[in-house]
Parts: structure tokens; C-alpha cells; sequence
């Protein structure tokens, strides 16, 4: 059976998750739904594109993926759904796909303008409940994205920030923190390696502010407790912590602050 992730800037608090629940249920009571993540920072659509990043190559081809972070709920930004070579993705065109569309095929794309796959009473606020996970429920029933909307191609994206190269240094921006409080940069592997080179990870120099650490380690035990270290996390971007702390609150740092990589 086909699943349904719900990925937004809800919270925890509150009937909004529940509500959307609700909808899809209604559809369909015994549709898988998973919960991927519901504290993307508040109307903030990059940290809500950075976040649903981390749903590709984890969940099944054809899985049915609903994200709101929709500042401009109501307003004339369309609703859409697209179908990926990952699967399926829905929600408002406003930017909140742009890394998805970065990382795998586009095969089509609909605005969401029928209302036959829409609830009954549709809100100005809250197309989560009433546009979005009712659409979501229809395409995991097996309703063709043709029927659901008229085709677009003009998607809105968003920019990403990427690292700059000045010489042997190589600045790069923190795009999320983790709940562990871990600095999430833009920087990816692949990108890291070739900027390297013939350097060993351990003679690079990284800064955060007015704090250093020498050399890019495997994992957070390469170093002592409450130490900082860098590594290429899970995520498979570049990533600084404090060893059985919060790097976020050590550091008195947040997304948008750059970190400096420095070949020594």
C-alpha cells in the first residue's frame, strides 16, 4: 500500500496534524500516514525544501509526499502536485520543492485547480486539510495526477545558497539545525572532496565565528566530550557539533551563519 508522509511547520502542538490526518482517513481508513517531520521553522521555506531533502531514497518509489509550509496560504500562489522519479509531492508552489527538483526527474506537474478532489468546504487558511491531504489520499487510491489538475511547468524555485571559493578558503552556510542542536551546512560530499584534493581532512581549518577545530573526523567520538568537531553527517552535507552538546547554543549560532574551511 502506498505511503503518505506529512512533512510542515505545525509543530507539536495543536489540531492541525490531526485534522489533516483526518482528511486522508476519510478517504481511506487504513492508509499508511508517517509522520516525517513537523517542526520545519515557521514559514520558512528553505529550511521546509532543506528538510524534505532527507525523505529521498528512504521511502518507497510512489510514496505520496504532503508538505506545508505555506506563508502564502489563500493567496493567488497556487496548490500543485508533481510526480517524481521518488514519487509524489504536493503542496504549494512557492519554493517548498526546489531541492526535490534539484535531486531527481521531474515527469509532470498540476495545479490543483479541481475541486471534485478537494473537501466539500474548502478554507482560505488551511489547504493542508482541505486541498492538500485530501489530493494526497486520492493519488495513493490510484487517481491519475491528470485527473486531479490542469499540467504546469513554470514551478517556483527557490535559491540555495552555495558555497564560495576564495583561494584556499571555502565558505559555506549553516541551512539547518538539528534537533540535536548540529550545524547543518551547505556543503555536500562530493562537493567537499574535490575542493580538498590532495589535502588530508585533517589539515583543514574550520571556523565558526571566533572558534576553530582542525581536520574533518568520521564521527563524534573522534574527539573528547565538548569538543567540537566537523564530519560529513548522514545527511551527507558537512556538519559541526559539540560532542554530547548543543553546537547551536555553544556557539550562539543559527542558519545563515557562514563557517570558514581554511587547507593549512
Amino acid at each position: 500500500m502506498t505511503v503518505i508522509t506529512l512533512t510542515t511547520d505545525f509543530g507539536q502542538v495543536g489540531t492541525f496534524v490531526g485534522q489533516m490526518k483526518g482528511a486522508i482517513l476519510a478517504l481511506n481508513p487504513n492508509q499508511p500516514i508517517v509522520d516525517f517531520c513537523h517542526t520545519v521553522e515557521r514559514h520558512d521555506i528553505l529550511s521546509g525544501a532543506v528538510t524534505l531533502e532527507a525523505v529521498l531514497g528512504v521511502f518507497p518509489n510512489g510514496s505520496v509526499h504532503v508538505a506545508v509550509v505555506d506563508p502564502g496560504v489563500g493567496s493567488n500562489r497556487r496548490a500543485i502536485a508533481i510526480r517524481t522519479d521518488a514519487g509524489y509531492f504536493i503542496g504549494p508552489d512557492n519554493g517548498l520543492f526546489t531541492t526535490v527538483l534539484e535531486r531527481t526527474h521531474l515527469q509532470s506537474a498540476v495545479c490543483l485547480d479541481n475541486p471534485r478532489y478537494h473537501r466539500h468546504q474548502t478554507s482560505h487558511t488551511f489547504h493542508g486539510r482541505d486541498i492538500f491531504a485530501p489530493v494526497a489520499a486520492h493519488i495513493a487510491n490510484g487517481v491519475a495526477l491528470e485527473q486531479i489538475g490542469s499540467p504546469v511547468s513554470d514551478l517556483v524555485r527557490i535559491d540555495i545558497p552555495k558555497p564560495e571559493e576564495l583561494g584556499n578558503v571555502l565558505a559555506v552556510q549553516v541551512i539547518a539545525v538539528d534537533s540535536f542542536g548540529n550545524l547543518v551546512t551547505n556543503l555536500n560530499a562530493a562537493r567537499l572532496n574535490q575542493w580538498v584534493k590532495e589535502v588530508q581532512p585533517t589539515d583543514i581549518r574550520i571556523a565558526v565565528g571566533l572558534t576553530t577545530v582542525l581536520g574533518i573526523h568520521k564521527t563524534f567520538s573522534d574527539v573528547e566530550p565538548d569538543r567540537l568537531v566537523a564530519y560529513v553527517g548522514s545527511s551527507g552535507y558537512l556538519e559541526v557539533a559539540v560532542r554530547d552538546g548543543n553546537a547551536a547554543q555553544s556557539l550562539g549560532v543559527s542558519r545563515g551563519a557562514v563557517i570558514t574551511l581554511e587547507k593549512t
